[in-house]
């Protein structure tokens, strides 16, 4: 007996059975549909995530020494009056002529213009618990000020340089 007919069409290429084209292509297209619920979900976690990535990279929360140092200088200025130095450290700081009252670039309407010795940390702000904001790309400093209130100074960077936005009194707890 010789070799089984086979169906020979288009210039004697075999063509392949019908299940094994159908596997084909469903295999193919199961590929493409988890290609594409991959990218989709990559797209939603970017999306969602994106902030806190892209405070990471602004951030630099490796960098522990810059804020603080930061304050320092600027709590130094203030006490030599140096008005050219605190404006260049903390932008839109409201100091009157004399330094006897200082507000925050970012005062709330009823806050008070404090003497600055009120609101400058006691000791060396290496020492100031920190706080990395990722979402708005800042580092929040509480540091207690020599009348014992603990203050919040927030630093962040602007044009690659530390600066400091604003700083407030942290409210007092009710026991």
């Amino acid at each position: 007996m010789g070799p089984e007919p086979t169906d020979r069409r288009d210039n004697g290429v075999e063509k392949a059975p019908t299940c094994a084209r159908q596997g084909a292509a469903s295999s193919s297209r199961r590929g493409l549909v988890v290609t594409l619920t991959l990218g989709v979900a990559a797209v939603c976690l970017l999306g969602y995530y994106g902030p806190q990535i892209r405070g990471v990279f602004v951030l630099q929360p490796w960098d522990r020494a810059g804020p603080a140092a930061l304050l320092d200088s600027f709590a130094q200025s203030v006490r030599a009056h140096d008005a050219a130095a605190v404006e260049r450290l903390a932008p839109g700081t409201e100091v009157d002529s004399n330094f006897e009252t200082m507000l925050t670039p970012r005062a709330k309407p009823r806050q008070p213009a404090l003497p600055p010795e009120e609101q400058l940390p006691a000791g060396p702000a290496a020492t100031a618990e920190r706080q990395y904001d990722y979402e708005l790309g800042v580092v929040k400093l509480s540091a207690e000020t020599a009348e014992g209130r603990i203050y919040t100074y927030t630093v962040g960077k602007q044009d690659g340089a530390w600066v400091l936005l604003e700083w407030s009194p942290t409210p007092r707890r009710r026991r």
